[in-house]
């Protein structure tokens, strides 16, 4: 607790949103969101285009003098965290401080509602709490003070982006309305679905996008949620997202990845006679738009030449290459409602000396790591499935170094295992003969040797 005698005391602003929260009775009343232009502020970094303070070496103090006759309030605290530990919220009162929440887990009181946090998460998140001052504080005057900021001696950059304080209780509905504009705007993980003001469900990593939820990101506009977020960027990822036209109220566009490290893979994309490999990464695409089309540009931040990086877009249209426009910026229409895939392919030969590609590996929870290195791509450890697309029928074949249990499996595009298999005994090589009854797109994933590679196959038949 040392760390809270350093503090950067905020002014109470209370700030009116320009439009109506969306439920009446709804606004926070007291509203701090990180600004460039707050004053005594120091903007530490910025994530998914949008400052947060630095809560590093300091506490952030908020004296609330609009507490309900009860005690009662709503607390939603939106903090970003690089390190294990630990960011906490305390209340000051006549007896000393207490420990409202340490790290989104709650410490001294029981009734508080969902929070979107797994133990292994760090980046940024979304904590909502049901708070009441205690009513054993005889002295209590309707007036509270409470601490946001870091415990102890823990390190890593922590950072705050937003605190509301709402008096008495929000609505659920309205809670998870206001936790999704949220993770929009700053690229927050949630663990239930994204839905807009409409309760219109955006993204949903509990079914269908759960495939593609290990990193999620949007723009919109939402003028119900305040919410204007025309470009984003999944948390360490290497797309970018942005509205190549102005957005309209309601217009989302969602965007998310899958598991796999930003590695080179064995999968080979002939583009006009010239062989690129794609990134063993895929990345899913959904536009919310009401009815019209929209028209985005995707930018790959890898300092890649033009002439090395391709898209392969597919849809239930089929599939296309998209060329960059300039630099690594790509410019596509897409159509309401329609779930477009997105494969990175790279051209070796076209990459300068000492191109550097991100790298890393995702567990559950997190997003790859931005440490730059070359691209991987072993020539000794192989997983090929061909032909592709298929009519049905498809070939799988694995070659390793050493021998290993090999495990197979199969998804749908939603998500849905389709099968499962794995090898009797360990083998350096193995050939497994597959066949679909459906058209569609299919993820096949090797796992052995410690090592993970998904390729996607599609079916026409």
């Amino acid at each position: 607790m040392k760390q809270l005698y350093k503090l950067v005391f905020a002014t109470c602003l209370l700030l009116p949103y320009a439009v109506a929260w969306g439920q009446p009775g709804s606004q926070p009343r007291f509203a701090f969101v990180a600004s460039d232009t707050s004053v005594n502020i120091t903007l530490r970094r910025v994530t998914n285009f949008n400052p947060s303070v630095s809560l590093a070496d300091t506490a952030m103090a908020f004296a609330i003098d609009s507490l309900r006759t009860d005690g009662t309030a709503t607390i939603v605290t939106v903090y970003e965290t690089d390190a294990d530990s630990t960011v906490g919220l305390w209340q000051i009162g006549t007896g000393g401080n207490r420990t409202l929440w340490l790290n989104s887990q709650r410490v001294s009181y029981e009734d508080f509602a969902i929070t979107y946090r797994r133990s292994t998460e760090h980046g940024v998140v979304i904590h909502t709490m049901r708070y009441q001052y205690p009513a054993i504080d005889s002295n209590y005057s309707g007036h509270d003070t409470l601490y946001i900021g870091r415990e102890g001696d823990t390190f890593g950059d922590k950072n705050l982006c937003t605190f509301l304080y709402f008096s008495g209780q929000i609505s659920s509905a309205y809670q998870r309305q206001l936790e999704s504009a949220i993770a929009v705007r700053y690229g927050a993980l949630l663990h239930g679905p994204y839905v807009n003001s409409r309760f219109d469900t955006l993204w949903n990593p509990l079914a269908d996008d759960s495939l593609y939820s290990f990193g999620v990101c949007g723009i919109g506009r939402d003028d119900s949620l305040s919410l204007s977020q025309p470009r984003s960027v999944i948390r360490n990822g290497i797309l970018t997202l942005e509205a190549a036209t102005p957005l309209s109220d309601l217009d989302y566009i969602m965007l998310g990845c899958d598991s796999n490290a930003i590695d080179l893979s064995d999968e080979v994309v002939a583009v006009d006679t010239v062989s690129y490999l794609a990134v063993t990464r895929h990345w899913k695409l959904r536009p919310h738009a009401y009815g019209h089309a929209s028209s985005v540009r995707l930018a790959v931040g890898l300092p890649l030449p033009a002439e090395a990086i391709r898209l392969m877009l597919t849809s239930s249209n089929g599939t296309s290459i998209l060329t960059p426009d300039t630099a690594n910026a790509f410019t596509l229409t897409i159509n309401n409602g329609e779930d477009y895939y997105i494969a990175l392919l790279v051209n070796p030969s076209a990459l300068p000396s000492g191109a550097k590609g991100t790298k890393g590996h995702s567990s559950e929870g997190e997003t790859a790591s931005t440490d730059t290195d070359t691209f991987t791509h072993s020539s000794n450890h192989t997983f090929s499935v061909s032909p592709n697309p298929t009519s049905g029928h498809y070939t799988l074949r694995v070659n390793q170094p050493n021998d290993d249990i090999i495990n197979i499996r199969v998804v749908d595009a939603n998500g849905r295992i389709v099968e499962q298999h794995s090898t009797a005994e360990p083998l350096s090589q193995y050939t497994y003969n597959g066949h679909f009854s459906a058209d569609g797109i299919y993820y096949v994933t090797v796992t052995s040797n410690g090592r993970q590679q998904t390729i996607k196959l599609i079916v026409v038949r």
